[in-house]
């Protein structure tokens, strides 16, 4: 045997005590070396004493069985992944049934706790233990609510509480629930039901196991009054939003509105991931998709918008109003001349997967993405590679096994610098009926008396 091996075969603890022969022989030279006795040889009971004289910590306190039978028990009667006991008329039926929902959930969510772990690899993400309550509440979100998708958007950074943002496509929306939600009046161009900005629901809870709130669909008045307002949240939905110009609603729809800019502008896809999307379709995983490389990840050629970009409308599709045909039009008057287009009909936005290289440049060779890698070192294998968004701070993008995840995290505030309104043009003074006069008015003639008892009788002149 080796020297390493005698000293491993020495070190080997005892399953009565924990002690060793190395450690009792250390120990033993040690008392031997500190006392100094004039017969050390003859001292045969020495290494007896050591072992009666040692340390032995004593076992704590012994839990009573029953105590933990009762809390085994509590933990599992409140487990969110506990089932109620099945009735008697569905025990006969009850393993075909419970076969059926293992296979078919009622719900499919992503995967965020191992999203999770390749953006704390880029070095950002919410933290291990607050990772693990967004998906609890995830859960308690679905057992709730009649959801059918759903992914974990972000987190809202507010003044005085946090918005946790979950992005659901609910299976149905009754009337009376459509009802409930606040409306501010009819505007001149509508809102898009169901596609585009409104193509999802959205539930918002200022914790996580708090209540959730859904968030009512965005207008694209409302769309159009955030890009020229720059506000921070306060974490009060029911707030009003004080700014120039006038925000038409409160702190829901404001956030709301935020998060339609944020999802159209920075939620990616690899290229070649997806396919159809053209028109407003939905989108479909593409069969031939195969997995690009570290290199061919780290272009922004390879990398997509997933959803539609918003006009200047607030819509992702152009609402041209119907013209009412005016009176007298037919006729033979003369033609009047047509209006030039607006901007809003001449505008080109870009199509659904379009290439984030196309992205207009925030400032000369300035891009508005930049990549992430969890390494510095370039000749390091499997590194984790990301983006992040410099128009919106806060909105990465990570590749995973099975594709790639978004998400925002930020105080939904968009780079630019507030360019505040200019106010609209001072109304002009009464410039009044005439030149000043300074002779009064004439004195107003009485009026004449009506004769009301007698028909046809001339009433007596005024004195």
């Amino acid at each position: 045997m080796t020297t390493e091996q005698c000293v491993a075969f020495l070190q080997k603890k005892s399953t009565t005590n924990g002690d060793s022969v190395f450690s009792h022989l250390s120990q033993l030279i040690q008392f031997l070396v500190a006392t100094k006795p004039d017969s050390a040889v003859d001292l045969l009971e020495l290494s007896l004493l050591l072992k009666q004289t040692r340390f032995i910590p004593e076992e704590g306190p012994k839990v009573p069985r029953s105590w933990k039978f009762h809390a085994k028990e509590k933990f599992v009667k409140h487990h969110p992944d506990r089932k109620p006991p099945p009735l008697e008329s569905q025990e006969q039926n009850g393993d075909e049934e419970e076969t059926k929902e293992e296979n078919d959930p009622a719900y499919s969510a992503e995967n965020y706790l191992y999203d999770s772990i390749f953006f704390e690899a880029v070095g950002m993400g919410l933290g291990r233990a607050e990772n693990y309550q967004v998906v609890l509440a995830m859960r308690q979100l679905a057992s709730t609510k009649m959801v059918l998708k759903m992914r974990f958007f972000g987190k809202f950074f507010g003044i005085k509480s946090n918005y946790y943002v979950f992005e659901t496509t609910s299976k149905s929306v009754s009337l009376e629930e459509a009802a409930k939600l606040p409306s501010y009046g009819v505007e001149a161009i509508p809102k898009e039901n169901g596609i585009g900005p409104n193509g999802h629901t959205y539930w918002v809870c200022s914790r996580p196991g708090a209540e959730f709130y859904r968030l009512p669909d965005v207008t694209p008045l409302q769309i159009k009054t955030a890009r020229q307002i720059k506000k921070f949240l306060t974490g009060d939905l029911k707030a009003e939003v004080s700014a120039f110009p006038v925000f038409p609603g409160l702190e829901e729809n404001y956030l709301r509105a935020q998060i339609a800019r944020i999802s159209a502008t920075t939620e990616l896809a690899i290229k070649g991931f997806y396919k159809g999307g053209a028109g407003g379709g939905n989108l479909e995983k593409s069969e031939e998709y195969a997995p690009l490389g570290f290199a061919e990840l780290k272009t922004l050629e390879n990398w997509v918008h997933k959803n539609q970009y918003l006009n200047l409308q607030g819509r992702t599709a152009l609402y041209v109003p119907e013209k009412k045909e005016e009176e007298g039009e037919e006729g033979g008057g003369e033609e009047k001349e047509e209006k030039p287009p607006s901007p809003e009909e001449t505008e080109v936005i870009p199509e659904r997967l379009t290439s984030v290289d196309t992205d207009a440049e925030l400032m000369e060779g300035w891009k508005q993405w930049s990549f992430i890698t969890s390494s510095t070192h370039k000749n390091l294998k499997h590194q984790v590679i990301g983006l992040r968004s410099i128009l919106w701070p806060g909105a990465f993008t990570v590749v995973t096994p099975t594709g790639f995840s978004n998400v925002y995290i930020g105080w939904g505030r968009k780079l630019r610098h507030y360019v505040p309104p200019l106010p609209p043009p001072v109304m002009k003074e009464f410039e009044g009926l005439g030149p000043e006069r300074r002779d009064l008015p004439p004195i107003p003639k009485p009026p004449e008396p009506v004769n009301v008892e007698g028909e046809g009788e001339e009433a007596p002149p005024a004195e």
